[in-house]
């Protein structure tokens, strides 16, 4: 896997954990906008019609967050994103981390005070 330091693509890199409805528009908006784009999913053929797009699947969230300097999570409940974003380990370390999943202000900024001493977070969550 490449890592956002070897890329040499024009548009920043990002990577979208988590292929809902939103997380999975928001990776081909990404794809269709030239970004080179890195996805995981804990469904991995859910990521199918994005790789065919020129995608790349990551095998494991480390990984999926290793690929991209830009994180963008939208999974299901704030516990979920501090569970997925705990198994990447030391790989956040410098990243941006922009959650957009669903939860109350209180869950959100939690898991961005818990994400801010581990990568820059941007924590948009919704309600």
């Amino acid at each position: 896997m490449n890592t956002a330091s070897e890329r040499t693509d024009a548009q920043p890199a990002v990577t979208v954990i988590g292929l809902g409805e939103m997380g999975f528009a928001l990776a081909g908006a990404f794809l269709d906008g030239g970004h080179p784009t890195t996805v995981w999913n804990r469904t991995p053929e859910r990521a199918d019609p994005l790789v065919a797009k020129g995608a790349e699947r990551s095998a494991t969230v480390r990984d999926a967050v290793a690929a991209s300097p830009l994180v963008v999570v939208s999974v299901k409940g704030n516990a979920t994103v501090r569970a997925v974003l705990e198994s990447s380990g030391d790989a956040l370390s410098g990243r941006s981390v922009l959650n957009l999943t669903d939860g109350t202000s209180a869950e959100a900024r939690a898991v961005a005070e818990w994400s801010r001493t581990r990568a820059r977070s941007i924590s948009m969550g919704r309600s």
